[in-house]
């Protein structure tokens, strides 16, 4: 019980107590279940002092010293503690809703199971402190510093954190759901079991944090980094992790189910047995990473940097069909769209029967007049015909392009009127491909020097077919074009399918 003596020289003002406190060191105040409510206690030295059960509610307590202070089951609610010092003090227990506790230093104290819901503790120091199973839903904690603090099953729950200082504290069971954390530094913190549902992470940092069995499903991790951190058994659930960093980071049974990693860096970064079910990785880079038994059916992969990644069983089946399992995120997903999209398939086989890619220069208007009539043309007779004009190639080397859009073609109209029609590109496809290739060149013109060379040595070239415009090329088109063409292409195949020619060498 509260020592009615200490309780009349506190009411007697901050000034007299303060003083009282000095001339008696070896007294230990008892303040205990005494009823301070709505006191005005601004800079009182209370160091030391019992307040077990003390009321103080809506009490001022600005600049206060509470260090060491036995404050255990304490009703702070709406207490004004704003640059209050609580070093060591006791506060299990204690009622610290809506408190302001803004600059407040906590270091070392005690808050196991102390309520702080909707208090403000901005700014704050609570550092090396026990806050186990602590509620701070609704807090204001902007900038608030609890490094190295023990925070195990504390519920943080829609409460605001942005850019605070958590580094190597320890969060295990820890519950974030949709509370605020933008910019918050977790680095070497222990996140084991920690709930970020529905949080906001942009731009945090968890590098070194061993997040194991945390969950962030619906989380927004936009930039955040959790280099080197350890994520075993974490869950990512449609969560939004663009432009994150996993760098040199440990990925163990992840779940990543619909996630957005656009432009995410797994660069070093070892995955094993990780879902990437639905997710987009569009962009993202996985230069030197592992990416071993992992679950990607269905992954969106453009443009993602696999340079020195080591990829193994990345299986690309649904749940009830039998395993498939690739070696490269890419492949996974073309042979997926070709498992999936009966379509795609039917426009695989039609390109190899239908399509017809026509190259040239079709840049000024008179070359483009006859462009347009030879690509009409093939749409009325059935044709896809697929235009490449060099023209516009200028800056960069599209033979690698020019190769593969040949070898689904059924044969190729090459245009080479213009003594610039790009040689080199022709010489480097046609050896390569035994496809019918149709050059047609308009009076006057002449070919490049080593167009002869090329006709005479490949058969599958045909006879350079010339017009005078665009009206005598286009009436004599089917004729002199797409039927030389296609008998080319009819007895190329035939010379494809022959047997093996077989004679013993008695045969003499």
């Amino acid at each position: 019980m509260v020592d009615e003596s200490h309780l009349e020289i506190l009411k007697q003002g901050v000034e007299i107590w303060n003083d009282w406190r000095r001339k008696n060191p070896d007294i230990t105040p008892n303040l205990n279940d005494a009823d301070l409510s709505q006191l005005n206690l601004q800079e009182a030295n209370l160091k030391g002092v019992f307040l077990v059960g003390a009321n103080l509610t809506k009490t001022t307590l600005i600049k206060a010293n509470l260090d060491e202070a036995s404050l255990l089951l304490a009703d702070l609610t709406n207490a004004n503690l704003e640059k209050a010092t609580l070093v060591k003090a006791l506060l299990m227990g204690a009622n610290l809703t809506e408190a302001k506790l803004n600059s407040a230093v906590l270091n070392n104290a005690l808050l196991f199971e102390t309520n702080l819901q909707r208090a403000n503790l901005e700014h704050a120091d609570i550092i090396k402190a026990e806050l186990m199973k602590a509620n701070f839903q609704d807090a204001k904690m902007r900038e608030v510093c609890m490094a190295e603090s023990s925070c195990g099953n504390a519920d943080f729950t829609q409460a605001d954190l942005n850019q605070s200082y958590l580094q190597k504290a320890d969060f295990r069971g820890a519950k974030f759901v949709g509370a605020s954390l933008i910019g918050a530094n977790f680095k070497g913190a222990d996140l084991r079991w920690a709930e970020f549902e529905r949080a906001a992470l942009n731009s945090a940092k968890l590098d070194g944090a061993d997040l194991s069995g945390a969950d962030f499903s619906d989380a927004n991790c936009n930039s955040a980094s959790f280099i080197e951190a350890t994520l075993h058994s974490t869950k990512f659930f449609s969560t939004i992790l663009q432009s994150s960093w996993f760098i040199d980071t440990e990925l163990m049974n992840v779940n990543f189910l619909l996630a957005n990693l656009i432009g995410a860096s797994f660069r070093g970064a070892k995955i094993f047995n990780t879902c990437f079910r639905g997710t987009n990785l569009s962009q993202a880079i996985f230069e030197n990473a592992e990416i071993v038994d992992c679950d990607v059916y269905g992954a969106s992969v453009w443009d993602v940097n696999l340079k020195g990644a080591k990829q193994k069983n990345l299986s690309i089946t649904k749940y009830d069909e039998p395993e498939m399992m690739v070696d490269d995120l890419r492949v996974a997903q073309f042979i997926r769209m070709l498992l999936d999209n009966s379509f795609l398939r039917d426009v695989l086989t039609t390109l190899g029967n239908k399509a017809v890619l026509i190259l040239g220069r079709f840049s000024i208007p008179e070359r483009k007049e006859i462009l347009e009539g030879m690509r009409d043309l093939l749409r009325e007779k059935g044709y896809l015909p697929i235009v490449f004009d060099f023209e516009k190639s200028q800056e960069r080397d599209f033979t690698e392009t020019i190769k593969v859009l040949a070898g689904m073609c059924l044969f190729v109209i090459a245009d080479i009127t213009n003594p610039k029609s790009s040689p080199l590109e022709l010489q480097a496809i046609v050896p390569d491909y035994m496809i019918p290739f149709a050059p047609i060149l308009q009076e006057g013109e002449k070919p490049f020097a080593m167009f002869k060379d090329l006709q005479k040595k490949y058969r599958w070239v045909l006879d350079v077919r010339t017009y005078k415009d665009k009206g005598n090329l286009l009436s004599n088109f089917e004729m002199g074009i797409i039927n030389p063409a296609l008998t080319k292409h009819n007895e190329m195949l035939v010379q494809k399918n022959e047997m093996l020619k077989i004679r013993s060498i008695d045969e003499i």
